[in-house]
């Protein structure tokens, strides 16, 4: 009844959004509470329901600049540095690369890109094998795409890395240990493995030179290093290429995120220090809040108390007239 008497309910809030349904609210528990019957009452009660406004409002900015200051650090490398480290782990003094290293992957993109140029021009053979030099012309791309492959072999870094010739105490050792790699790539049908197994062959044709068993015709020159393994190291030789891009585009794509990650969170450190006194005005700024809604609970409870006093005495009056004058 009150809350219609003074119109309060008839009246625009002096907020406006969320803000205005919390501040009605807030004034219908208030009147609901203090049952004002003056003005002066109801522009308390509306001190005190803004004071709670303004409070929420100050919290809720406190909390978002405390989660903004305690953001944690990112990490100092990306990920990708432990998906595909440079170096073997716990070996960061010897610096014994990994194939992950750029070196390497450089290394063994050439190696590869080499390779599969050289077994290129074994498909070209095929309509070089009427003419008169065809013998010449066999002959030199067998001893090149040997060079070609001992080379590969030779300086690929995943021999070196798989077998270090530092862990051998004799020549013996290592050697036996190379032949099990070797071996072991085979069975796994590794690009190492199957270019090993492209070495055999080849040599086998460098042989037949000897005895002057030269491809006559295409099938011949076709099954005389056995077409398939070609195919094998061709493949194989590609399926690395594609992976070593791969790689190299994460890398470099995770590596240009993580700056930015590192970037921002600078940013976001310099802004701290900004932070932190916007916090200590805040502190004030709700102290002086507290204050005012205080003062204004006080004066209410003040005229509360007033009124009840006065209603007291109204009806401690009331018996004094009744006893004066009992018969009216």
């Amino acid at each position: 009844m009150n809350a219609t008497r003074h119109g309060l309910l008839a009246t625009k809030a002096p907020v406006i959004g969320e803000d205005a349904l919390k501040f009605q609210q807030f004034m219908e528990e208030l009147i609901g509470e203090f049952q004002p019957e003056s003005p002066t009452e109801i522009t308390l009660l509306e001190q005190v329901a803004m004071a709670r406004i303004r409070l929420y409002r100050l919290w809720m900015t406190e909390s978002a600049l405390a989660s903004h200051a305690l953001t944690p650090a990112p990490p100092l490398e990306p990920p990708t540095v432990a998906k595909y480290p440079y170096y073997e782990k716990d070996d960061y003094e010897l610096k014994n690369k990994t194939l992950f290293h750029p070196d390497n992957r450089a290394l063994e993109r050439e190696l590869s890109l080499v390779l599969l140029e050289t077994l290129k021009i074994y498909r070209d053979l095929d309509k070089d094998v009427r003419k008169k030099y065809f013998n010449s012309i066999w002959s030199e791309w067998l001893g090149d795409a040997e060079k070609t492959i001992t080379k590969f072999l030779y300086q690929h870094p995943f021999k070196s890395i798989s077998v270090n010739p530092l862990c051998y105490s004799s020549a013996v050792e290592y050697a036996n240990a190379c032949q099990e790699f070797l071996t072991e790539q085979k069975e796994k049908q590794t690009l190492y493995g199957e270019v090993s197994q492209l070495q055999v062959l080849i040599r086998i044709a460098q042989q037949d030179l000897a005895d002057e068993q030269y491809p006559k015709t295409k099938n011949q020159l076709r099954c005389s290093i056995v077409k398939f393994q070609i195919d094998k190291v061709e493949q194989k030789c590609r399926e690395k290429l594609n992976e070593l891009e791969k790689i190299e585009k994460e890398i470099i794509q995770v590596e240009k995120e993580h700056q930015k990650v590192i970037a921002d969170y600078q940013d976001l450190t310099r802004r701290s220090q900004v932070i932190r006194p916007q916090i200590e005005l805040l502190s004030r700024y709700e102290r002086h809040i507290v204050k005012i809604m205080n003062e204004a609970l006080d004066r209410l409870q003040a005229i509360r108390q007033q009124r009840q006093q006065a209603n007291s005495m109204g009806s401690f009056r009331n018996c004094e007239v009744e006893a004066s004058f009992p018969g009216v």
